[in-house]
């Protein structure tokens, strides 16, 4: 076995919606391009390495589906006109950005890009936004334009693929550690794999929330500041400036601003804090946590977890040895 190698499997889909949640979020009058998230990608690679002292890189695997490139009729016909007009996807930003960005990350070394199928079908469906607007009637459905829809086309064999090649991976020993750049389920059992043959698997899922069933399977979770990338690539601070971002050890957070770092309730949080779990003081009648004590909780809690879950494989592997 090459000791020491890390090879990171890269869900391209999800690692892109994370990228635009955050940058549609804290810098929305600034472009992302293709080779901004090239950029990122790199800086997570290279901050996992340091982190899990990895000294040698085996290979990124960047799994994606091609964009869309029909010719879509739209659901409504514009004001003025009988019948819907067309929409050619060839033309819309989605698909530029995603041929530009595959043609990029076809350049690197040690990347490789591996491409799944889109489904033949697919269907006009109403935004989320949209849909709660409607619901909660403050939209009615004869205010709706084509711009209120999306065209939903599914991905066929990308996590597939995923599993093949981590599967190759372990069976073959070609490294000892794997990050896993998703959070869907599908992935529990080549991650499952992975463990039983003494592969450490990572889980970053930047900072999105993990399905459960994918948790309990995994060595660690491991996410970094994306923000902080973003705001280094445009040279402009996030706005509003998030909490994870925050780097002054004195720093005071509000129980807001803890419990969604944690990823608690406010209940759950308060009565951390009640039994002396978390340092904390008043300000006034807020209470306000330093952001050093909260990382030295959080430190605790990561390491406790990583203890349990690696207690329970190994009775899992007593009890059933095909775990």
């Amino acid at each position: 076995m090459h000791k020491h190698k890390i090879a990171f499997f890269i869900d391209g889909g999800y690692v892109i919606r994370r990228v635009r949640f955050f940058h549609r979020k804290y810098f929305p009058h600034h472009e992302l391009k293709p080779e901004h998230v090239v950029t990122i990608i790199y800086h997570l690679v290279k901050k996992h390495k340091e982190a899990l002292k990895r000294d040698e890189l085996y290979r990124i695997y960047y799994y994606d589906a091609p964009p869309l490139d029909k010719q879509l009729r739209f659901p409504l016909p514009a004001p003025g006109h009988l019948t819907p007009g067309t929409k050619n996807c060839r033309l819309e930003p989605d698909y530029l950005f995603q041929t530009a960005l595959h043609e990029k990350l076809k350049s690197f070394r040690k990347l490789a890009l591996r491409m799944g199928k889109l489904s033949n079908s697919g269907q006009w469906q109403i935004k989320d936004k949209v849909l709660k607007d409607l619901l909660s009637r403050e939209k009615q459905f004869s205010d709706l334009g084509n711009d209120d829809f999306y065209f939903s086309v599914q991905q066929k064999g990308v996590d597939t693929r995923i599993g093949v090649y981590i599967t190759t991976l372990t069976l073959n020993r070609y490294a000892d550690t794997i990050v896993l750049m998703a959070s869907d389920a599908d992935f529990v059992p080549v991650a499952k794999l992975a463990r039983t043959h003494g592969i450490d698997v990572v889980l970053d899922p930047l900072w999105g929330k993990v399905d459960a069933d994918l948790q309990t399977h995994i060595d660690g979770k491991q996410s970094f500041d994306v923000v902080g990338q973003l705001r280094h690539i445009f040279q402009h601070e996030p706005e509003p400036r998030p909490s994870m971002t925050i780097k002054d050890k004195q720093a005071l957070h509000t129980v807001e601003e803890v419990a969604d770092i944690l990823n608690v309730s406010r209940s759950y949080l308060v009565r951390l804090l009640e039994q002396g779990e978390i340092p904390h003081h008043k300000v006034g009648r807020h209470r306000r946590v330093r952001y050093q004590d909260l990382m030295d909780y959080k430190t605790a809690m990561d390491i406790k977890r990583s203890s349990a879950l690696d207690e329970l494989s190994a009775l899992s592997w007593k009890y059933d040895p095909e775990y």
